[in-house]
Order: C-alpha cells, then structure tokens, then sequence
C-alpha cells in the first residue's frame, strides 16, 4: 500500500470499484491489478502528514519507511513516486527494486500516521547517523 501524495484519499481508505480491471502493476514478479473507484467504502482513521527528510542515501530512507510499516502506519518518500500518462495508468506496469530506487540527500515524504507518533518514529530515526527532518505538517 502507499501514501496518497494527493488530496482526497489517505492510507488505508476502503473504496467500492466496479470489478472490471483497467491494468495491472506488476512489482518484482507480484502482481494486482488496477480498478477505476467508484465510492469511498470506509474512510480511513490516519492523517497524512508531510516532512522534509535529510539522509545521507538510501538505506537511511529505507529504514524511515520500515519503521512507519512495523507500526502499522505508512511513508512514501517522494523517490518512490512514478508518473503515469493515462494509457499507461490503463495498461500494465511492471516495476522492480531497481526501477524504483529511493535515494538519499534531501526528500519530501508523505507519512500516514498520528501526528504525536509521527514525531516520536521520526525523532528516533533521526537519532541513526547523519540524519535530520524538519516541517512536519498535515497533508490535505
């Protein structure tokens, strides 16, 4: 699952689709396919917040986004991100680990979680080597 980046949905929403399937994305040989929403079912309980990151690579960052997952919560960070045109969006995606890199330096990343245990995952990562975060703010 990921962390919407864009207004009107959060981590972890239930939404009605219709059951036709309009692509697939595929990630290191899983795949699931891709249905157009019609109605939010349940929405979700978790803000999404945003914070600027600092790392110095990718393994830093990772270790940010396992930390969100081993609560139950949720980070994208912003090197993760792919855009897709609409007959792309439609079609088949296949991705793996090495297509989507994250990367180190300075990233935003999108955090679905409690504010007050947003902080607290975000401080102890930081307390891990040359890392750092500021402006954490709802998203939304």
């Amino acid at each position: 699952m990921n962390v919407p980046a864009t207004k009107g949905r959060r981590f972890g929403d239930i939404v009605v689709h219709d059951g036709e399937p309009t692509g697939a994305r595929t990630y290191n040989g899983q795949s699931v396919a891709v249905f157009d929403e019609l109605l939010l079912f349940e929405a979700s309980s978790l803000p999404t917040l945003h914070a600027t990151v600092n790392a110095a690579d990718a393994s830093d960052v990772d270790a940010l986004v396992a930390s969100f997952f081993a609560q139950d919560f949720g980070a994208e960070p912003a090197s993760s991100f792919h855009m897709l045109c609409a007959c792309c969006s439609e079609g088949r995606v296949d991705w793996d680990e090495a297509s989507v890199p994250t990367h180190g330096g300075s990233q935003t990343v999108w955090l679905a979680a409690p504010e007050t245990e947003a902080r607290q995952l975000l401080d102890e990562w930081a307390t891990g080597g040359a890392r750092s975060w500021n402006g954490l703010e709802l998203f939304g």
